[in-house]
């Protein structure tokens, strides 16, 4: 079995999962106080093991290149990005419609569950404000206890990363600890895409807002294509020997979470089209950075002392600069016809050079419903980009799909890959289509795969001969290999 883990490579020297962290046991809750707000040092993108894309990004005396206009991508502070603290302060006032039931408490009550729980974790069911789908956030804040010293109240000083990133699933991956309460309500993310990693500097223990805005730079936070999405953050420093890692045995990091005010909530009802469920991993038996089946909970049943817990949000925000350098595009991939069921072609990584050739930039970023893509460019930059390729991944596979690697010049800022369909066939990932892929075709003809519960239903399975993605490996896909059999990709 295949963890969802992070791995860290040459540039850190550890593993961990992204998971939440909180636990439905008896635990403070608190109206939590007014927060300091810190000033980030710089960013990396970096890819889905966390390894860096590029160089650092300093933040501290950055020149925008345009002037930002903010739009709500997806919330869990605010419905207006110019009140969250970082943009004009106001973390306070925490939901769209309706506060909540509680009135004793106002509109900035959240609830916090004590100083000693790491964590890692990931929101599920993240629903983007629709037109902002499978484009990029650079404007995110998240509020939370930084705790080194492991003390109430919180001391230490330490130095402070944080990796945010998102994903298009969250309730199915076929590598994903086994969910206790069966595949329909939710395991852990999946289809990963590429995120941003802050570091804070030294940081004394407290209780802080963290804003980090990215806008005038390539960087952002690549979003979700509709509402299955979630979101990671993922608390970090540096090791002795100066490589990012985990936080350790006793230094701890915890956000503060909100119910949402969100359509069919029944105990927190409101207008916030952002989305989660009760459903949640925490954790906590052990905290190990490794999810076991003790710790997903049902919060819609916690019997706290002011009510059940129900529909939680983490106290994060994700805010879409509409002034943006970017490049947009589409891509056709032409005959999958399993594109809309449960094997979704939903992300991809693209490439992108200049007039050199040279490798600038990549990201990996979601696809649209209809093939749509945007990729996040540097306005200042003096090396344009002039042409990008792309690599086309597969949901199921979580890794790379059957079509070879196809480049594309940019135009007055868009790109277009409308039909891929005569570079389908590569079942080895080796950018050439020819007998060594006709191999395993064969190896693996009649194989059938069950996507919903993530199981081979008849051996062999090898996904990346399934060409058409319909969870079956037969005669469509030996069409589609003779038709397209000795084409070869771009480099």
């Amino acid at each position: 079995m295949k963890s969802n883990c992070f791995k860290f490579a040459a540039f850190a020297a550890a593993a961990l999962v992204a998971v939440p962290a909180m636990a439905q046991t008896a635990r403070e809750l608190a109206v939590t106080p007014r927060a300091e707000t810190l000033q980030p040092v710089r960013a990396w993108r970096v890819d889905r093991n966390m390894r860096p894309i590029g160089p650092a990004i300093d933040l501290t005396n950055r020149q925008r290149a345009e002037v930002p206009s903010w739009a709500n991508g997806y919330d869990g502070l605010n419905s207006n990005p110019a009140a969250i603290d970082g943009l004009g302060g106001g973390h306070d006032v925490s939901f769209y419609g309706p506060t909540s039931t509680d009135v004793a408490y106002g509109p900035g009550y959240s609830w916090w569950f004590g100083w000693l729980y790491s964590a890692p974790y990931a929101v599920n069911d993240v629903r983007v404000n629709p037109p902002y789908a499978q484009t990029s956030a650079q404007y995110s804040a998240w509020i939370a206890v930084w705790n080194p010293a492991a003390t109430n109240p919180a001391s230490g000083s330490l130095r402070c990363l944080t990796f945010v990133g998102n994903s298009n699933y969250f309730d199915r991956h076929p590598w994903a600890y086994l969910n206790p309460a069966g595949p329909a309500t939710g395991i852990a993310s999946s289809d990963d895409l590429y995120g941003v990693i802050v570091d804070w500097g030294v940081v004394p223990g407290g209780f802080y807002i963290f804003p980090v805005d990215l806008s005038g730079t390539n960087l952002g936070f690549p979003l979700p294509r509709n509402g299955n999405g979630s979101s990671s953050l993922v608390w970090l420093t540096v090791d002795g020997s100066g490589n990012i890692a985990p936080l350790g045995a006793t230094q701890y990091a915890y956000q503060a979470f909100n119910n949402w005010c969100s359509p069919g909530d029944v105990a927190y009802p409101g207008t916030n089209p952002s989305g989660s469920s009760s459903f949640q991993y925490d954790d906590d038996f052990p905290s190990d950075y490794n999810l076991v089946a003790a710790e997903y909970y049902d919060y819609g049943g916690y019997a706290g002392p002011i009510g059940p817990l129900g529909t939680m949000s983490l106290r994060q925000s994700m805010f879409v600069d509409d002034n943006r350098a970017k490049i947009t595009g589409t891509l056709g991939l032409g005959d999958v016809i399993g594109a809309g069921g449960n094997r979704q072609i939903t992300s991809a990584l693209f490439q992108m050079r200049d007039a050199g050739g040279n490798q600038v930039d990549e990201q990996l970023v979601a696809i649209g419903p209809g093939g749509e893509f945007e990729l996040l460019i540097d306005p200042a930059s003096s090396t344009p980009v002039v042409e990008v390729s792309v690599k086309v991944r597969n949901i199921a596979e979580d890794g790379p799909g059957h079509w070879c690697r196809i480049t594309r010049p940019v135009s007055g800022g868009t790109v277009d890959f409308s039909q891929l369909t005569e570079y389908n066939g590569d079942a080895t990932n080796d950018n050439l289509i020819d007998s060594d892929d006709f191999d395993v075709l064969v190896a693996n003809f009649g194989g059938a795969f069950d996507s919903p519960n993530n199981a081979v239903t008849s051996a062999p399975w090898d996904a990346g001969a399934d060409l058409n993605n319909d969870d079956m490996i037969n005669s469509d896909d030996f069409d589609i290999l003779v038709a397209n059999f000795g084409k070869t990709g771009d480099n």
